[in-house]
């Protein structure tokens, strides 16, 4: 059997609410990157999540700070799962300043099925249901090279994330309206390799990341510098 191609407009025939709820009834494993995630959003599939681990299947979330959307109770609500399901349930923040990624990556080893869902909806109430999302659903099968192609591609962010822990959501607690307050002050376009309190949340340097690379603070303070010379040079 051929791979299989589905839109989904999130309308009455096909949403992320009700297509997420079928598939991850069956799941053995699941990988979600995504970028924003809310507590109601959350709570729409943390059972299903919750019964892959308790099944002894593995599942990993992986999501970002980006804007300062997703919220702290949904990082508790992951937590606790972490501490009740161990090594089965585990989640990380990424590390990059802009992550935006949507990616669902459901696998069934009975079904020999590998569902990825790629597109618009982030794991909140509205992205899960509201008709302004659009995303894409292929089913192939879990050794096929568009699954092993996928499962590296998420590997590969995963990599870049820290564990979501007590003292992250502390951290997240105490800076979130500064971090907030930051995203509106400097839209992703002009942020370029140096986030200061994200980097206090996280505990580590975040990122930028663009098609030319991966950029630090301290690169981006490198480039700053050699832009203000070549001015002053300019000027001279």
């Amino acid at each position: 059997m051929g791979d299989t191609v589905q839109i989904i407009p999130n309308d009455v025939n096909a949403n992320m609410r009700d297509i997420l709820d079928q598939e991850l009834r069956t799941a053995t494993s699941a990988a979600l990157s995504v970028a924003f995630i809310t507590e109601s959003g959350l709570n729409t599939i943390l059972e299903n999540l919750e019964g892959i681990s308790y099944r002894g299947g593995e599942v990993r979330v992986l999501t970002g700070l980006y804007q300062a959307i997703t919220d702290s109770n949904s990082l508790r609500r992951m937590n606790d799962a972490q501490g009740k399901y161990g090594d089965k349930f585990l989640a990380r923040i990424s590390l990059e300043q802009q992550f935006h990624q949507k990616l669902y990556v459901i696998r069934s080893k009975p079904l020999d099925r590998t569902t990825i869902i790629i597109g618009s909806s982030n794991l909140t109430a509205g992205g899960l249901k509201s008709g302004g999302e659009l995303n894409i659903m292929i089913k192939t099968r879990i050794g096929s090279a568009l699954a092993r192609k996928i499962d590296s591609i998420f590997g590969e962010e995963w990599a870049r994330g820290v564990k979501l822990s007590d003292d992250l959501i502390s951290n997240y607690d105490q800076w979130y309206k500064d971090l907030r307050k930051y995203a509106l002050k400097m839209p992703g376009d002009k942020e370029i390799g140096n986030n200061p309190i994200l980097d206090r949340i996280l505990g580590v340097a975040s990122f930028h990341r663009d098609c030319e690379g991966i950029h630090y603070a301290s690169q981006h303070q490198k480039s700053a510098g050699r832009r203000r010379s070549w001015r002053r040079k300019k000027q001279m």
